[in-house]
């Protein structure tokens, strides 16, 4: 569920767009589909642009440090995913931080609650799934 309490269905990496396949979706998420298609490496994106045809309301998400010379799909496509998703973990990220988390239109959660913190947030607190700290 959003922030709103709405249902949000999230497909992870893409199995083969096949008939057979877009009916067992469709069984589990309605008539309308999946709201989101999490692309987790450049191996998984196999047939994006298939479930995104399928599927127009589909957001893609996709980490933008998987593209450029990451993409050795040469798949150039991904570059117009619906969410790009930025920054780093491990020895390049800033100091302690060991994870990094984003909402579903891809805000970094944590640059989202320091704007909270100043008063700096749109004041549609709700809208975004974030809860407080």
């Amino acid at each position: 569920m959003d922030g709103r309490g709405a249902s949000v269905s999230v497909m992870v990496d893409t199995p083969k767009c096949t008939p057979s396949s877009i009916r067992a979706v469709l069984s589990l998420t309605g008539p309308s589909g999946p709201d989101y298609l999490l692309l987790t490496h450049i191996d998984d994106t196999a047939g994006h642009l298939q479930w995104r045809e399928t599927f127009p309301n589909l957001k893609r998400i996709f980490h933008g440090g998987d593209l450029g010379r990451y993409n050795w799909l040469n798949d150039e496509s991904l570059e117009d995913a619906e969410v790009l998703l930025s920054g780093t973990t491990g020895e390049d990220a800033p100091e302690g931080q060991l994870f990094k988390m984003w909402t579903l239109d891809g805000e970094d959660v944590q640059d989202l609650r320091q704007r909270r913190r100043r008063g700096d947030d749109d004041g549609d607190s709700d809208s975004d799934g974030v809860g407080g700290d």
